[in-house]
C-alpha cells in the first residue's frame, strides 16, 4: 500500500498524520499547526478507512454465535477455502457426517487423547459416533487486498435435549486486528517525510474574528 498521492503532492514541513487503532482510520492534515504562534485550520486533509476483507468479516458475524448443525455445516462447506487446518478434505468429511445424521440425537460426549471431542448420537435405532477437532486454524486477509493472518478458532459445542449447537471462538482476534493496521501504517511511512501519530485526529479548527 502507498500514501494517497494527493497527501505527498501537498505535504508541508509542518504536515503530520493520525492513525487511529479504533476506528481503523488514518487521517493526513495537511494544514497542520505550524507552531504555537502559528495555528493551522486543521480543514486540508486525506483520510482513509481500512476496509475489512470479505473473509474477516463473514468470520465475525459467526464468531461467539451457537449455530445449529446444519448451519454450521453449511458455513465450514461455503468458507472452506479459508481454513489451513484441519485439511480440507477432513473437514468435508466432518459435513458429509452431518448432514447424514441431521435428524440425530446427541447424548454424551468425551474429550480424546488428540484433543478432539467425541459425541455419540442415535438415529433410526443406529448408534454411533463422530469426533470435532478442538481448534480450526484459518489463514486470511484481515483488510481487503491485505497479507493473510493466522487466526485459531476454537471450537465450542454444547448438547440440549439432545440437540446439538456448535459455536466458533476467535483467538486473540483484536491483536490480530492491531497488527495488520501497524502493518499498513509502517508501508505508508517510507512515503512520507512527516510524522506519523498515534491517535484520533483533532477537530477542524474554528478561527473567529471580531
Amino acid at each position: 500500500m502507498r500514501l494517497n498521492p494527493y497527501y505527498t503532492e501537498f505535504e508541508k514541513h509542518h504536515s503530520l498524520i493520525f492513525a487511529d487503532h479504533p476506528n481503523l482510520r488514518i487521517t493526513g492534515i495537511i494544514d497542520y499547526h505550524e507552531s504555537e504562534d502559528a495555528p493551522g485550520w486543521c480543514q486540508h486533509r486525506v483520510e482513509y478507512k481500512c476496509p475489512l476483507s470479505r473473509q474477516w468479516q463473514r468470520w465475525n458475524e459467526v464468531n461467539q454465535k451457537y449455530l445449529s448443525q446444519t448451519q454450521f455445516a453449511e458455513f465450514i462447506e461455503d468458507n472452506i477455502a479459508d481454513i489451513v487446518h484441519p485439511d480440507g478434505q477432513e473437514l468435508m468429511e466432518m459435513v458429509l457426517q452431518f448432514q447424514q445424521i441431521q435428524k440425530a440425537v446427541f447424548g454424551s460426549s468425551h474429550r480424546l487423547q488428540s484433543g478432539e471431542f467425541s459425541i455419540q448420537y442415535s438415529q433410526e435405532n443406529q448408534k454411533g459416533t463422530f469426533e470435532l477437532p478442538e481448534t480450526i486454524t484459518l489463514g486470511i486477509p484481515v483488510f481487503h487486498n491485505g497479507e493473510k493472518y493466522e487466526v485459531k478458532a476454537k471450537l465450542r459445542y454444547r448438547i440440549k435435549e439432545g440437540e446439538l449447537k456448535l459455536m466458533l471462538a476467535l483467538k486473540e482476534s483484536e491483536r490480530i486486528t492491531e497488527d495488520a493496521f501497524t502493518g499498513v501504517i509502517k508501508k505508508i511511512q517510507p512515503d512520507c517525510t512527516n510524522v506519523v501519530i498515534e491517535g484520533t485526529a483533532p477537530h477542524q479548527s474554528t478561527h473567529y474574528s471580531i
